[in-house]
């Protein structure tokens, strides 16, 4: 009589391994649906540290400022303070701030998709970035 050799069968081999794949693809989706999820939070966050940027310069240069030029056109942001002009405009998708022609962009693109500004007071200013409405008025 043969001893008998022991073992697992094909059939076991191939279920253990079907099992096995079952739960590596689990833990893949489960992974890759987590990784997505922070990749949003990290965006959001990227773009509320930019616009939380912007709202602080564009209300420190308002208090600073001792004149308003109304803009007509209601997307630019026009500011006297001392021998100093400081304009604030959306150009090709980025917040550009200009003081005495010399422009630094405050945001990347797709960052800040509108800007526009009103004027309530002659010394108040209403302004907004997307959905984040600011107000500043002159302290001078």
């Amino acid at each position: 009589m043969r001893p008998r050799l022991r073992g697992f069968t094909l059939i076991e081999m191939i279920i253990a391994f079907t099992l096995l794949a079952m739960v590596m693809g689990g833990i893949f989706h489960a992974a890759s649906v987590e990784l997505a999820f922070w990749q949003r939070v990290a965006l959001a966050s990227t773009r509320q540290q930019a616009v939380d940027h912007c709202l602080g310069s564009i209300v420190r240069d308002i208090h600073s400022a001792g004149e308003i030029i109304f803009s007509a056109t209601g997307d630019e942001l026009i500011l006297l303070a001392g021998p100093d002009r400081i304009e604030y405009s959306l150009n090709s998708g980025k917040l550009c701030r200009k003081k005495n022609g010399r422009a630094a962009y405050l945001t990347d693109v797709g960052q800040v998709g509108q800007f526009s500004v009103s004027y309530p007071s002659t010394r108040r200013i209403e302004f907004m970035l997307d959905e984040y409405i600011g107000q500043a008025a002159l302290r001078n």
